[in-house]
């Protein structure tokens, strides 16, 4: 009798779409209406769930269901917190775009490949500006190994 084996699972995250990932390459977590959307470091989507509990099943307590266990999986390479349910793996920063178009005011967090990881919208010129220093200086205490999360409330 042939017997198959199971394949080892630990380590793995199960998402909200049924998927099993690793953590690792998990950089971004976006959180946008009820779209619950992570993404990898080239900004492609790896896990896509609409957060409806009629349609889908699912509802914005799984998501942060979800969100808790991807963080607490990565405490050696942590993630950056913008305070709205969306997170980005600080590794993964490459670029933090200021834009200022007629359209859409914010800052644009880039990734690899200059991928878009996230978009935090803040309309004034000195919120943004405000707010870029406060990640830089997360940034730079994340690579000196004493990451310290930025308190960004009040500026979105």
């Amino acid at each position: 009798m042939a017997r198959t084996a199971k394949k080892n699972q630990r380590g793995l995250i199960e998402t909200l779409d049924k998927n099993l990932i690793d953590p690792n390459r998990i950089v971004s977590v976006v959180r946008l209406g009820q779209l619950f959307i992570l993404l990898d470091k080239k900004g492609r989507a790896i896990s896509y769930t609409e957060l409806n509990a009629d349609k889908q099943g699912k509802t914005g307590a799984d998501a942060d269901d979800c969100t808790s266990k991807i963080i607490e999986s990565s405490k050696t390479n942590p993630f950056l917190s913008f305070g709205n349910g969306n997170y980005v793996r600080c590794s993964a920063i490459e670029a933090i775009e200021n834009s200022s178009g007629p359209e859409y005011k914010g800052l644009i967090i880039r990734g690899e490949g200059d991928a878009i990881l996230a978009f935090l919208a803040i309309s004034t010129a000195e919120k943004r500006d405000l707010a870029v220093s406060k990640l830089h200086a997360a940034l730079e205490s994340y690579e000196s190994g004493k990451f310290i999360q930025p308190d960004l409330a009040g500026i979105f």
